[in-house]
């Protein structure tokens, strides 16, 4: 543009300015609009240094700030202008638009910024992207709006992405030229709301585990008793292999097997109450009826 464009903008600096800065703070006026002024002032100082990112926040605080201030729109193009020196050009026709609608009328250089808008869109490329299901879309790590739908992005390389409740992100990584049309279809896988077994599969295994010990405990001391009864019997018939002897040696390693089996079938399912233990949802947080319904979702 020329340079009327450029006086343009430090004139607009200076109402805005005053618009909200009058010579005398008067004692009724409001706290939001005394914590505005010196947002604006300080954004400007900031703009200044050329540190636009920055201005660009104090300027989004003022404007909030100023909700009801008949001059509040002028604030619009101050963030259009720090939008567009940081090379935001579809954030800048958007600011510049609304400065236009929401001034109406008392919006000053109207035509000048209508043609400057012109000029911006003229850089600008649009992006159709549909998605499997309704998400959100972020663009070089700004949230924009909703998709399925169309963005106006300017040219260059962009990274976007889409973000949906229950779903695997995806991104892409795009090169738009400038006034082209691109269409972008993304799919978005569902993700697992799996989080672990039910507590009950682990009570269980502990339950399994106590009664095959106290069964191995058992059979343990009925081969203590076979085994000390068939000592009584050999030393009562001087050692010498009699039937009854036989008999309780035979007794006595039939509880030996029977006692070494359930020892080692505790420390199977032990081993096995472990492993549950592991894989066990200890988190204290209810099911909703949704994830009741649908356990295999996740929501964030």
């Amino acid at each position: 543009m020329t340079l009327t464009r450029s006086a343009f903008w430090c004139r607009v600096w200076l109402v805005a300015l005053a618009s909200i800065t009058p010579t005398a703070v008067s004692a009724q006026e409001a706290d939001p609009h005394v914590e505005a002024r010196s947002r604006v002032e300080h954004a400007k100082q900031l703009f200044d240094v050329r540190n636009y990112e920055a201005a660009f926040i104090d300027f989004s605080r003022a404007y909030a700030l100023l909700d009801g201030h008949e001059r509040r729109y002028i604030v619009l193009y101050n963030l259009a202008v720090c939008a567009e020196r940081l090379f935001r050009y579809d954030e800048a026709v958007s600011f510049y638009e609304r400065y236009l609608t929401e001034g109406g009328a008392s919006a000053e250089n109207a035509e000048q910024i209508r043609k400057v808008v012109e000029s911006l869109r003229a850089l600008l490329a649009v992006v159709q992207i549909d998605s499997s299901v309704r998400g959100e879309l972020w663009v070089d790590n700004r949230r924009l709006h909703e998709v399925p739908g169309a963005v106006r992005l300017p040219a260059g390389r962009h990274v976007i992405e889409v973000r949906a409740r229950n779903h695997e992100s995806v991104r892409r990584e795009l090169e738009l030229e400038a006034g082209s049309q691109t269409r972008l279809r993304l799919d978005l896988q569902p993700i697992s709301n799996y989080r672990g077994l039910s507590r009950n599969y682990f009570y269980t295994g502990t339950g399994l585990t106590t009664i095959a010990l106290l069964t191995a405990a058992s059979f343990g001391a009925v081969t203590l008793s076979e085994r000390s009864y068939a000592r009584d019997l050999a030393r009562d018939s001087m050692h010498l292999r009699t039937a009854e002897l036989n008999q309780a040696l035979d007794q006595v390693d039939g509880w030996a097997r029977a006692t070494d089996l359930t020892f080692a079938g505790t420390a199977v399912i032990a081993a096995g109450t472990l492993l549950l233990f592991a894989l066990t949802d200890w988190s204290d947080a209810p099911a909703t009826d949704e994830q009741a319904q649908a356990p295999s979702r996740s929501y964030w």
